[in-house]
């Protein structure tokens, strides 16, 4: 519905007949391999709680390199708001002054990330300041979603218990997801990480090579989408829909280079097409990724 409304022939017609013309904003996609280089032309500005932080030296020894990092900009494509030393409501107070004075700043489908810390051991009002920030993220993404603006928090350890578990690099592909355009289709959430995290790099086409997934519902529309992307990080794609609509299954799976599996997953028959087919391949199932409403467990973890 969004792209007729783009339409200037229609947005003229209905402007003559007064009738009120919703234009959400397109937002960007990136339909292309995972790579952090796209962000080289991003303009980030991080604010923070305390300078000396462990994460705020982090985020910019890290951010220095992978942006154009700023620390002021008329015009900001991300803005981190680090909170992870937030233990009292003075420390939310001067957050909320940093944000107050930049998200206006922040360019159309631009990038907010809200980042806290989630200590073991916290003070009641360290706790209700971690709260307070889980309210303002989904306030502010409500706020700035109009501008196609994704706003998303990010609870992380402390840098410590992460060098305990691994390097603090493990925790960048997150951050990265959040402030790319990868992000497009989730707002208003914190994620949490615990000090176990061990991420595994995914930046650079291939990273999936060898991997085999399996995709229903994916003759069209999301389905095939999604179809896409698994393809181009690598993976050998399984299409799967209803024998109606095996012609585009057939032009999806060519297009991707696939396998396309007309069945109908709501019959038995399906499973056992789905086994053969990896069998003929000497494959097995890596990734499942169940695009229909149809869910029928059992079958599915037998794979």
């Amino acid at each position: 519905m969004s792209d007729y409304l783009q339409n200037p022939y229609l947005k003229q017609v209905l402007g003559r007949l007064n009738i009120p013309i919703p234009s959400p904003e397109i937002l960007n996609r990136n339909n292309t391999a995972i790579s952090y280089d796209e962000l080289q032309d991003k303009v980030a500005v991080i604010g923070t709680v305390d300078e000396n932080g462990e994460w705020y030296k982090a985020l910019n020894d890290t951010l220095v390199s992978r942006t154009k990092l700023e620390y002021y900009s008329e015009s900001i494509n991300v803005l981190i708001l680090d909170a992870t030393g937030a233990e009292t409501i003075d420390d939310l107070e001067k957050i909320y002054s940093f944000a107050n004075a930049n998200i206006g700043r922040v360019k159309r489908n631009g990038r907010i990330l809200v980042l806290s810390t989630a200590a073991a051991k916290a003070s009641n009002e360290a706790n209700i300041a971690s709260k307070a920030l889980v309210g303002f993220v989904k306030s502010l993404a409500k706020e700035v979603g109009g501008k196609g603006t994704i706003v998303n928090g990010l609870r992380l350890p402390s840098v410590s218990e992460v060098k305990k578990a691994g390097k603090v690099d493990n925790v960048w592909p997150l951050i990265h997801f959040f402030i790319s355009d990868r992000s497009v289709f989730i707002t208003g959430q914190t994620m949490v990480a615990d000090s176990g995290i061990k991420t595994v790099d995914y930046a650079g086409s291939g990273n999936l090579e060898g991997k085999w997934a399996l995709v229903t519902g994916a003759a069209r529309g999301i389905g095939a989408d999604t179809a896409r992307a698994l393809a181009r990080e690598g993976a050998k794609v399984i299409v799967l829909d209803i024998p109606q609509a095996e012609e585009s299954l057939k032009q999806v799976a060519e297009e991707i280079g696939g396998v396309a599996l007309a069945a109908d997953i709501t019959k038995d028959q399906a499973e056992n097409d789905t086994r053969a087919l990896l069998k003929k391949h000497k494959a097995q199932l890596d990734i499942l990724v169940n695009n229909t409403r149809y869910h029928q467990r059992q079958n599915f973890e037998k794979h």
